[in-house]
């Protein structure tokens, strides 16, 4: 995979971070599309997906420092 896109107004945009946005919109999409299904309400969705991210992005943050303790101490 190229690590940049081709430039866009004179912007890199990184590849990485690109496929991740559209995954977590993709899994968004999904969770509100099918809501009825799980039977929660759209506020309670909302809520929940926001706590996701926030816990995955601090996670993989979390974790990161942690197996490359060596290069933050």
């Amino acid at each position: 995979m190229f690590p940049y896109l081709p430039e866009i107004f004179g912007f890199k945009i990184p590849s990485y971070g690109l496929m991740t946005a559209l995954g977590y919109g993709a899994a968004i999409f999904y969770c509100f599309k099918n809501r009825k299904y799980l039977g929660v309400s759209k506020e309670l969705l909302g809520d929940i997906i926001f706590y996701l991210i926030l816990g995955a992005l601090l996670g993989g943050k979390l974790f990161f420092i942690l197996f490359n303790w060596d290069t933050f101490y």
